[in-house]
Order: C-alpha cells, then structure tokens, then sequence
C-alpha cells in the first residue's frame, strides 16, 4: 500500500510538470526572442539577422517552431543588402528527449532560400566576415560564463531545403552565373556520422539527382579552420540514362571556388542536354 502511495505521488508530479511545460510553451510570445537571437548572431559573424516575420511554436508529439522572412546581412560593399533570405524556417523537435537534456531536431526546413555569393573588384568575397573582437574576461567571469554557457546537448537528423537559388558573381570579371534547385536534403544518424546529401531537381525535362557524403560536423569545422577542402565521397549524379561516380573535392581556400573530381561513367550521352529548343 505505502508502495502504491508513493508511486502515485511521483506520477502525480511528473504530469504536473509536463502539464506545467506544455503551458509554458503554448503561453510563451517567442517573438520575444528576436532581440536576443540577432546579437548573438552579430556577435559570431558582425553581421545583422533580421526576422521580419513571426516565430510561432506548434504543439505535438513533435512540436514545430518556425520563422518567417529572414536575412542575413550582406558585406557592405555587395551588390544587394544581403547575402541570404529565407521565406520560411521549420524545425520539428522530439518532445521526449527534452526532459533528458537533449535537443533532437528531427528535421529542419528551409523554404525559398535565395544565397547570392560574390566577389568585389579586388577580389575580396563577401563570404569573409569582420567577427568583432570580444574582451578579456577575468577568471571569475570566466567561471560564471561556463556554468551559464552549459547548452544541451544537440542532434540534428534532417536538413531539407525547397526551392533554392545561388547566384555567384565575379566582380573582377564581370560576370554572373545562378543555379537553381528544387530540393537539397542532408541526412545524419548522429554527430560523429558522416553527413548524406540528396538533391533532387530536373534538367531537360529530364529527372536529376545528385548525391555525395560529407566528413561528420567535426571534421568539416576543422576543414573550416584549415585548409577549406571539403571531400565528397561516394558522389554520384544520375540524370535520365546517364551517370557519373566517384570524388569530388571542393576548394574553398581562395575568393573563387574551385573544383576537382576523379569520376567514371557506365552511360553518358549529352547530345540532349546539347541540343537546342526547338530541335
């Protein structure tokens, strides 16, 4: 009996504090969090994030928070205020490994993101960014700072992006080129995995595919840090009957990406691709 008390009492307090959360986030004006987030983010990058639209949290199994109408800051010399705009953000969060202290981000959406990338006539990208310098702090600071700077720990599964256009623009050269694509969707079982990409698009009226493995989030921060080649194995692109497989590796050392790729085919056939409208 005093073991059948005892357990009511704690299931008692565990939907109470549930109960609790849910109406704490259902309450919560998370447009209040604009301020907060677009210092930070001019603290990492020195440059402005503006939120134009509403934060708005949806509470399910697996709550959704989304944004509306973001952009990023572009370098004050560009050729357009900003380097990126996004029309919509989702997030979709586990609800479960909350009350563990972990943030699982199932998937995350990114809709009608516009990234332009550009060089200036010195050849200057606006990809480089003037991170201001912080101030020394004292060790007392310093200690209350990692007691506060304690974060969950995080996984991402997800990343999908719809409808996607990147322009690059050579300002010593004068010219432009843009892509467009219909999806991209990266995919990780977890931090120390390898990071799978999927992108989806047509050309020609034709259906194409492309997909590559990335290094795990640690390697590609190091990569950042270093050298900026990024290796893509297992790259692969498949349109209509056609296919190309092997390595890619990308170089981001200097103003102008470059590539360079060791790949075979079983079928290519580019006289449709070639060929003009019409004919």
């Amino acid at each position: 009996m005093k073991w059948n008390w005892i357990l009511g009492i704690v299931f008692l307090i565990v939907v109470s504090l549930i109960v609790t959360i849910l109406v704490v986030l259902t309450t919560f004006d998370f447009n209040s969090l604009k301020p907060e987030v677009a210092q930070r983010v001019r603290e990492a990058t020195g440059r402005e994030l503006t939120i134009g639209g509403n934060i708005d949290f949806k509470l399910t199994l697996n709550p959704i928070l989304s944004v509306e109408n973001v952009r990023f800051q572009n370098a004050l010399w560009g050729s357009r205020p900003d380097l990126a705009t996004l029309k919509r953000l989702e997030m979709q969060v586990a609800f479960l490994p909350l009350f563990w202290g972990t943030i699982t981000i199932k998937r995350v959406l990114l809709h009608k993101l516009n990234i332009l990338i550009e060089t200036n006539s010195s050849g200057q990208s606006n990809l480089e960014l003037s991170i201001p310098e912080r101030k020394p702090k004292n060790l007392w600071e310093q200690g209350e700072d990692a007691e506060e700077g304690k974060m969950p720990s995080l996984h991402v599964s997800q990343v999908q992006v719809e409808k996607i256009l990147v322009t690059y623009k050579d300002g010593q050269a004068g010219t432009t080129h843009s892509m467009k694509l219909a999806s991209l969707t990266a995919t990780v079982s977890n931090l120390e995995s390898p990071i799978h990409l999927f992108l989806k698009d047509s050309l020609k009226d034709l259906p194409l595919e492309i997909k590559g493995t990335l290094p795990n989030f640690d390697a590609l921060i190091k990569i950042s840090d270093e050298a900026r080649i990024i290796p893509v194995t297992d790259f692969e692109i498949l349109q209509g009957d056609n296919d190309l497989s092997g390595f890619l590796q990308l170089n981001l050392s200097d103003s102008k990406p470059k590539f360079k790729a060791d790949l075979s085919s079983k079928k290519l056939d580019l006289r449709p691709l070639l060929k003009k409208e019409g004919k």
